[in-house]
């Protein structure tokens, strides 16, 4: 990542001389010691290698299919459109899985993470479309399913699985 941010610095000032390289290095290592992330508590050995596979697969399903369904909306005309926002709480208090689930909710194209209450293991999202109750219903499921395979990847060592 270090590497990857260096080229983005030299590239940012057009040039790769010393003083550039030496300059990437210092601002990049500050930023890695101001913004320095708790180690996750899961060891590599406890991620499913299954589990993590199908995750992959629905994450990237789930891109695809709600790409197409914003991007009909979009064809469509702003009037068709209609958004709601959903309260989804967790079965997990772990703090790694509610940030994990919020950051795969957020990057797909149709929803936001608008909220989050972390002591009471809340989510409130903003999702299009949503006509309806059942609507709200099938965002909460789709949630918590994602909360569900996140916690099967790695191997509920954060929290217990409600059955």
């Amino acid at each position: 990542m270090a590497a990857w941010l260096l080229l983005v610095w030299m590239a940012l000032w057009g040039r790769a001389d010393l003083a550039v390289v030496a300059g990437g290095i210092v601002v990049i290592a500050l930023t890695y010691l101001a913004t320095r992330f708790p180690a996750l508590p899961v060891s590599p050995g406890r991620i499913g290698p299954v589990a993590l596979a199908r995750a992959l697969g629905a994450f990237v399903a789930d891109l695809v299919v709600s790409s197409a369904v914003i991007g009909w909306y979009a064809l469509r005309g702003a009037k068709a459109v209609r958004g709601g926002i959903v309260g989804v709480r967790f079965r997990s208090t772990s703090d790694v899985m509610l940030i994990m689930v919020a950051n795969s909710i957020s990057l797909r194209p149709g929803s936001l993470v608008l909220e989050v209450h972390r002591a009471e293991s809340l989510l409130y999202v903003h999702a299009m479309p949503v006509h309806d109750r059942a609507g709200a219903e099938r965002v909460r499921n789709e949630v918590l399913e994602t909360e569900r395979r996140l916690m099967r990847v790695f191997g509920r060592p954060l929290e217990k699985e409600a059955p």
